[in-house]
């Protein structure tokens, strides 16, 4: 049981990462082998070797890698939200907390994994075998690197046809520019669009957004994803 978190649209302002960071600190009660963070950002400063995106796995677990002074602030949101001491806007945030199944507790295995041109985080778990399952110490790594191979659709496709796999999904497409989820019948994945603003958050678990989204003014109820249906936002 792992835990995945974030928030994405156009106008995540300092209280929505703030939220974001909340939600995420408390998915170590998922899983606390190992924490990953990713996120999708534009540079409207001309920065010197931004990059659009930026990845950050440790073996902290989440309520360690969120706490105030922790890797989060120090690796990521002061390089790269705040600049000339003015806030800049990303597009995405997206975390996981690992409990891990298989493949050993390790950097490496944290989530995110990279393949090509995806950067992707699950929660599941997938025993059955795949195309090219046995090259990769876990089998989440072997999946992206499949989506990447065969393409997205048919990845999923053949994902969804094994008999024993689990699964909720979020990744990054770098080509397209898309944040993209799904979810298998085993898996939760809710989400909460707060209407006011163009904002949408979602976790595993959805009592984490209960708990935290109504102290930042934000008290829709977490609807769940549809399940085996491919949501992709640009």
């Amino acid at each position: 049981m792992c835990g995945l978190a974030g928030v994405f649209g156009t106008d995540i302002d300092e209280d929505a990462v703030e939220a974001f960071r909340t939600i995420a600190s408390l998915s170590y009660l998922r899983g606390d082998h190992s924490t990953g963070f990713a996120d999708y950002a534009k540079d409207n400063e001309n920065r010197r070797n931004f990059r659009e995106v930026t990845v950050k796995k440790t073996l902290n677990a989440s309520n360690d890698f969120y706490s105030p002074g922790g890797v989060f602030d120090s690796h990521v949101r002061w390089d790269r939200y705040y600049h000339k001491k003015m806030f800049q806007k990303p597009r995405l945030c997206m975390s996981h907390s690992r409990f891990a199944t298989i493949g050993k507790v390790s950097e490496k295995n944290a989530h995110p994994f990279i393949a090509g041109r995806l950067v992707g985080m699950h929660n599941g778990t997938i025993r059955s075998d795949f195309e090219g399952k046995k090259e990769f110490d876990t089998d989440t790594e072997a999946l992206y690197n499949l989506l990447n191979k065969i393409g997205e659709k048919d990845g999923l496709h053949q994902i969804a046809e094994l008999t024993q796999t689990a699964f909720a999904l979020t990744w990054i497409n770098l080509d397209k520019r898309t944040f993209n989820m799904i979810r298998y019948k085993e898996r939760p994945l809710y989400f909460v669009k707060c209407y006011a603003k163009d904002l949408c958050f979602y976790a595993s678990d959805r009592q984490f957004l209960t708990t935290v989204l109504p102290y930042f003014n934000i008290n829709a109820t977490p609807e769940l994803v549809d399940v085996d249906t491919w949501f992709s936002f640009d």
